[in-house]
């Protein structure tokens, strides 16, 4: 979904990126109407679209699957009393957001063949509509689990940010493995 105006348009990059390549500015500048977001900073990715059905679902793995292609650095963290070494970088999660599901039976037996279809890094963690329930893999077996009925909204809201809290904080970037052209920037000009 493109974004609606002059909204700005995210693009995740990491230090083999093309977009790092080509460009001279900092990820953190970003270029004309588009933001660059290094691949250390993302926690998540989702697909947001009015109903979730299988080509929705399959965008969703593809998106899932380019975005935990990305390298990310890690980088030794100070602090007040030392230096902590490299923290792992986390899994990313990624979903698909929507108002409703297109099967007759909603999120049920004909969605979960279709949620099923996807795994490694393909493999998505969240489904969240507004009305048809949600369905997710937070067991340890990463089975889905799939929520319908009342309150099933405000559930899969809880459960994403559960998931995202467990993330905690994003590892330190390496600023080695970014082209020196990007330090030498002056935003100013």
């Amino acid at each position: 979904m493109r974004p609606e105006g002059n909204a700005p348009i995210g693009l995740t990059i990491d230090s083999r990126s093309p977009e790092a390549v080509n460009t001279a500015v900092p990820a953190l500048f970003g270029k004309d109407r588009h933001l660059y977001v290094p691949a250390e900073a993302v926690y998540a990715t989702f697909e947001i679209k009015q109903s979730v059905t299988a080509a929705h679902l399959k965008a969703a793995a593809e998106k899932a699957r380019s975005v935990r292609a990305l390298a990310r650095t890690s980088a030794p963290i100070p602090w007040a009393n030392g230096i902590n070494p490299p923290r792992r970088p986390f899994p990313i999660l990624s979903g698909l957001l929507a108002m409703t599901a297109t099967w007759r039976d909603g999120l049920g037996d004909s969605f979960l063949r279709q949620f099923g279809r996807w795994s490694g890094p393909e493999e998505l963690d969240l489904v969240l509509t507004a009305n048809a329930g949600f369905c997710d893999r937070s067991s340890s077996d990463r089975s889905p689990r799939l929520i319908r009925g009342e309150g099933s909204l405000i559930r899969g809201l809880f459960r994403l940010l559960h998931a995202l809290r467990e993330k905690a904080t994003v590892t330190c970037a390496s600023p080695e493995s970014r082209p020196a052209r990007w330090w030498a920037h002056d935003p100013r000009k």
